[in-house]
């Protein structure tokens, strides 16, 4: 928001560290009725971001926001130790919440788009006794929705913040696991930092190149991939029409519509459940969708999902630079975002690399196959750990 004649934002002021602005907003057809709102914008000490309050007027109706912790609850519904949650501070001052669970060796998984950290809970908890797992909620989701993507590349902002991560809590070559956004995350992290400070990495769904290309037919959802590049460019288009800090709710309900549209079928399409599929369809709702997926700092959907649209996002030359380390992949058999042989080809590219196939499984192996992924997670803990092999789905591996 800048501070200038031509900002809607008119002057600006400092007092005791917090910006007063003040907007005048017409009303009527001839605009000669003005009604003017005071405004609080602060730097939030969650975010390191710009926060906004409407302090009177009509419209005063956006939310003080106390803290990325709290995924966009207004202050009167955050929870009093909000502050106190667990997080680590990033290098642009904004901090990312994350959970803590179990003890021994660690363990960091990545969750994928439109998820929350707490997704994991199920499939970790039988390995608590065993393995200490960190589960950060990513910028721009759960615990960490407020805070804004800052880079225009989504997955090196994601990358940068998962080694701050790893420096902050001074983990000792922890085992590193992604879905995914967050496999995409892992990797693009491998070719910025390598994997030095990781025992191991296991990708989860996710193939060594995401974009579609000549040699390379097996990006984001196959043969559908520069039609879904063509719907998000379009959304983007028309989101990106509307200001930064216009509130969600103000959007043209259409536009919303189309959004929670999107993610929906994205979700749907990440499983092969058909209970699952009908439950993930429902995200078209709008009221069902914004108890899962906030919606104060919105923009960073449009954020990743540019990410996504027109960046060219390969990691076959760098990926093969992971001599030493377990390297192991986990692929859906029937995954429509990335098709089984895209996962497949990482055996051209990494040395020994092992591949786990769940057949029948869609995207997100672990709600298709709960049971056989707990498992074979443990599998692959127990191998980084060089801990005693424990029971396993033999037939469902493939040695590369």
């Amino acid at each position: 928001m800048p501070n200038s004649p031509s900002s809607p934002w008119g002057s600006a002021a400092r007092r005791n560290g917090v910006t007063m602005r003040s907007r005048t907003r017409r009303q009527g057809d001839g605009g000669e009725n003005k009604n003017r709102e005071s405004y609080t914008v602060r730097r939030c000490p969650a975010t390191a971001g710009l926060m906004l309050r409407a302090e009177a007027g009509p419209s005063a109706h956006t939310p003080d926001v106390a803290c990325a912790a709290c995924a966009g609850l207004p202050k009167k519904d955050c929870p009093k130790d909000c502050d106190n949650m667990p997080h680590v501070t990033l290098r642009d001052g904004a901090r990312m919440h994350y959970w803590d669970i179990g003890r021994g060796p660690a363990c960091v998984l990545l969750h994928g788009f439109g998820m929350h950290a707490w997704m994991w809970l199920p499939f970790v908890a039988p390995l608590a006794l065993r393995n200490r797992f960190i589960l950060p909620d990513l910028r721009g989701f759960g615990g960490s929705h407020l805070l804004p993507i800052r880079k225009a590349n989504a997955l090196e902002q994601h990358a940068d913040d998962l080694e701050d991560l790893l420096t902050a809590l001074d983990l000792d070559q922890p085992a590193l696991a992604g879905l995914s956004m967050g496999a995409c995350t892992s990797l693009e992290y491998q070719r910025r930092y390598g994997f030095d400070r990781v025992s191991g990495y296991l990708n989860i769904d996710n193939p060594p190149c995401v974009t579609g290309k000549a040699g390379w037919p097996w990006g984001l959802f196959g043969e559908r991939h520069h039609e879904f590049r063509g719907e998000l460019r379009e959304l983007i288009a028309d989101l990106g029409e509307h200001a930064p800090y216009t509130p969600f709710h103000e959007l043209p309900k259409k536009l919303r519509g189309r959004m929670w549209q999107q993610l929906a079928r994205f979700g749907a399409d990440a499983v092969e459940n058909r209970g699952l599929q009908k439950l993930f369809s429902l995200g078209r709702f709008e009221p069902l969708i914004k108890r899962l997926a906030g919606t104060g700092q919105w923009r960073v959907y449009i954020d990743i999902m540019r990410t996504y649209a027109e960046l060219d996002h390969d990691w076959r030359d760098s990926v093969g630079r992971t001599q030493g380390k377990i390297f192991r992949v986990f692929a859906g058999t029937h995954s429509k975002m990335y098709p089984i042989e895209g996962q497949m080809a990482f055996a051209r590219y990494v040395p020994d690399v092992e591949i786990v196939r769940f057949d029948g499984a869609g995207h997100c192996v672990q709600f298709d196959s709960p049971a056989l992924f707990t498992r074979e997670l443990g599998r692959f803990l127990d191998d980084v750990h060089r801990r005693p092999a424990r029971v396993a789905a033999e037939p469902q591996r493939r040695r590369a």
